[in-house]
């Protein structure tokens, strides 16, 4: 099933884990190699994303996922809810301190209307590595 959870605007970081394959990303591999040569394809989780519409008068701003883990993972978006969307946005995360945390984010603008995301969380090497941190919030500014 896809996507597998809801992702709610503003709630405290959500500890989850990677389940089967279920989608690519265009910055890294759906597959890799194991230790004795064979393919196979890299888990993920799935989530069903709502970014708010504007309060209107001008008002602007954006949602923001970010995602933490003690491993290497791919964070990318797709539009609409049904995980069959174009990818808006794509990042693999960095370890920016050298001590084996990783961290990424994505953001989507917030528009007239509600808009649904498909948001995923890959691991980038499928080493079992401890599952990671999900969490979200929204910023608007208004004139």
């Amino acid at each position: 099933m896809c996507p597998e959870k809801v992702l709610e605007e503003g709630r405290s970081p959500i500890a989850d884990d990677f389940t089967d394959h279920s989608l690519s990303p265009s910055c890294a591999a759906g597959r890799q190699s194991g230790a004795f040569g064979g393919l196979y394809e890299v888990a993920d989780k799935t989530y069903l994303f709502t970014v708010p519409a504007s309060s209107g008068g001008g008002c602007f701003g954006s949602c923001e996922i970010f995602v933490d883990a003690p491993q290497e993972f791919v964070l990318y978006g797709l539009e609409g809810g049904d995980c069959g969307g174009a990818e808006v946005a794509c990042k693999i995360a960095s370890d920016a301190t050298g001590g084996g945390n990783y961290s990424a984010s994505i953001d989507f603008p917030i528009g007239d209307s509600k808009t649904d995301y498909t948001v995923v969380v890959a691991d980038r090497f499928d080493l079992d590595g401890g599952g990671f941190q999900i969490s979200s919030q929204c910023i608007e500014a208004c004139p």
